[in-house]
């Protein structure tokens, strides 16, 4: 019995190490989930909790080029849009990552964002060619989650 656990310890722990969960795509370090459905910017966040994933944040040069390399992936036009983890919804025109509810210090906002054009404007998407856009939360789009990569030693949530 005993050899029968370590055999499944070592299996698992050579197999998994540095890899993503099924459903997820691996670009760098980063593990991307490409939602097919559409929800709310809030319906988002909890779908991510629910994997134990958050809505992607790129608040780093590293984690915004990883996005932007995934998203090449995805098919589609660029101009289609996907939730991810910023917001402003608390103080208009202060945008925080949601996570830990740091300010947005990087920018790759479009041309002319964020414009808050429709008054409500207060989450953030990314459209596939990488550039965010602040939009309604309540508007339907499909989302980015984010998970650690297993044995990588991060812990999201």
């Amino acid at each position: 019995m005993l050899f029968a656990v370590i055999l499944c310890v070592l299996l698992f722990a050579g197999h998994s190490h540095g890899s993503c969960p099924a459903g997820y795509l691996v670009e760098g370090e980063f593990c991307f989930f490409f939602s097919e459905i559409t929800g709310t910017w809030a319906e988002a966040n909890s779908y991510c909790r629910t994997f134990n994933a958050v809505l992607f944040e790129p608040n780093t040069e590293d984690r915004q080029t990883a996005l932007a390399k995934a998203l090449q992936h995805v098919s589609g036009p660029n101009g289609r849009e996907f939730f991810i983890g910023g917001s402003d919804f608390f103080i208009e025109n202060q945008w925080i990552w949601s996570t830990e509810q740091n300010p947005i210090t990087i920018s790759h906002w479009s041309p002319g964002n964020p414009s808050d054009s429709n008054i409500g404007e207060d989450c953030m998407a990314v459209v596939k060619a990488g550039q965010w856009n602040d939009i309604a939360c309540d508007r339907k789009l499909e989302f980015i989650c984010e998970r650690g990569a297993f044995g990588s030693g991060d812990i999201i949530g």
